[in-house]
Parts: structure tokens; sequence; C-alpha cells
């Protein structure tokens, strides 16, 4: 059977990438395995390889734009070989997928395993106000949203342990202040530290910064009485959030997707399945 379509895998923070960047190994490597037991042939599996890296030696946002552009690449090179995109991702390699997909006309849709720009209320069915969207029974079990915030993609499909800080982070989160502080952090050299400098003062001159109103409201004289009292509850739901990294973050494979027997790769491979099944796969 020839291929119709063409599977493109951002694999995670320092996971390791196939010497032939097609198979991808790490999280996603369960994903590839249960889409081909259930669709031989169907899907040629492609894994660019990026930096892929936090800080060490370059940044995060440096790594996530790598992935953004090692996606486009790759989006061109298999529609060159008449195959349809679908662009996978996990922990940071989803946040890349994520944009790819959002700015690649040429996608149906994306599928996002951990996304650190995960939207609240977002699960595999989509987002709130689309279409396509049905709230999950557990939906009521997600703490928040994103730890590097909210990006809104119109088709692409969540799959999101709650409680997993990367991709549930609790909205007000001290995790978020380390977020937004190390995105751009490097140890590259000099030129890795004005980088960061300078990014991260532009996040905050921006308004990006994801606490800014709290911490606008606690070093404002007239509000800090009325601050002050909550930062030991915000403290202790950030200690639990963070000390709960990496166990949640790595159970994908180990998990079941709530309202099924599947475990979460094997509910997205079955959606990837579900969805190359009609035309384009467009959801």
């Amino acid at each position: 059977m020839a291929a119709t379509h063409a599977a493109i895998w951002l694999v995670g923070t320092n996971e390791p990438f196939p010497a032939d960047a097609r198979k991808p190994l790490g999280m996603m490597r369960g994903v590839a395995d249960e889409l081909d037991r259930l669709a031989p042939g169907r899907f040629e599996h492609w894994t660019p390889r990026y930096l892929a890296q936090y800080a060490n030696p370059n940044s995060y946002g440096e790594s996530r734009a790598d992935g953004v552009q090692r996606a486009h690449a790759a989006i061109e090179l298999v529609r060159r070989r008449g195959l349809i995109p679908f662009v996978a991702g996990y922990s940071q390699g989803a946040a890349s997928a994520n944009i790819a997909t959002d700015e690649s006309p040429y996608v149906p849709c994306g599928y996002l395993l951990s996304d650190p720009l995960r939207p609240a209320g977002a699960n595999r069915t989509g987002q709130v106000g689309d279409p396509g969207y049905r709230a999950q029974p557990d939906q009521h079990e997600f703490r928040g949203f994103g730890v590097g915030g909210q990006h809104r993609v119109g088709r692409a499909r969540w799959y999101s342990i709650p409680g997993d800080v990367i991709t549930d982070c609790s909205p007000g989160s001290l995790v978020r202040d380390f977020a937004d502080v190390s995105e751009w952090f490097s140890i590259a050299g000099p030129q890795g530290v004005h980088t960061w400098a300078t990014e991260t003062l532009e996040k905050v001159k921006g308004g990006a910064w994801q606490n800014a109103p709290f911490w606008a409201r606690f070093f404002a004289r007239g509000d800090l009485a009325k601050v002050l009292p909550q930062l030991p509850q915000i403290a202790a739901t950030s200690l639990a959030e963070a000390t709960g990294y990496p166990k949640v973050h790595t159970a994908y494979g180990a998990r079941n997707f709530p309202g099924t027997t599947y475990t979460y790769v094997q509910q997205m491979a079955r959606d990837m399945f579900f969805d190359s099944a009609y035309g384009s796969g467009v959801l």
C-alpha cells in the first residue's frame, strides 16, 4: 500500500533523534508504532532534527523557533512527495507543532501531547468555541492551561493529563514565572546572556509576562495588604505542581485516556488514523 499521509514528529526536550530522520524515538515512538499497527503503510514517518534544548546550551525560545522552522521545511518536503502532512509533537515539540500547524495552510490537523501552549479547556476534541468541541467528563480536573501561555489553533487535538504542570499549570502559579524568566536563558556564552536579557525585558514591557498583574498589585502599596495573604496558598500550589514533574509529564504511555481503555499515546494514534480516513484529513 502506497502512503497517502506523512506524520511529522517533533520530539520533546533532550529526547533522541532517529539516525535516518524517520520514525521517532522517545514518547512519540508509541504513537508511531500504534499508527503503523492500525494503518500499515498509510503514513510515512518524518522526524526533523531540531535543537530540542532548554538553556543547555541553547534557549528554549530559540529551540522552539527552530522546531517551527524545521516543521515547515518537513511540511514542504512531504507535500512535494504528494503526501498530506499531519504534525504531531510532545512537550516542547508540541509547542513547535502548535505554532507550525497554526501558520501552515497545508496541515489539516495538529496532534499535541502535553502542549506547553494548550489553551484552557482544550482536549482531543478541539478547543472551547470551536464547532467540534465537546467537554470531556474529566474536564473539571484541569487546573489551568499551558505553562507557556495559551496559543489557540483552529485545527488541533490536545492530549493532556490533568495536573501535568507543562500543559495544565494553574493560573497565577509561580511555575509560570520560572517559565517566563527562563524562556530565553542560555549558557551559550555572552551573546546568549544578552539575548536573554533583551527578550525578557521585551516580555515585561510588552505585557507578555503571565503573572504581571499579580506582581503589579504586590508591589503597589495600596494592594499589598490584600495580595500578601494569598502568597502562602500560591506558593503551596506552585510547589505541588513543580514536584509532580516529571512523573506526571512522562506518564502518557502508561495512563489511559479518560473514558477509554487506550493510553494517551494510543488515543492520539487512533485519532490520527480516524482523521486520515476522511479525504484530506480535515476535522
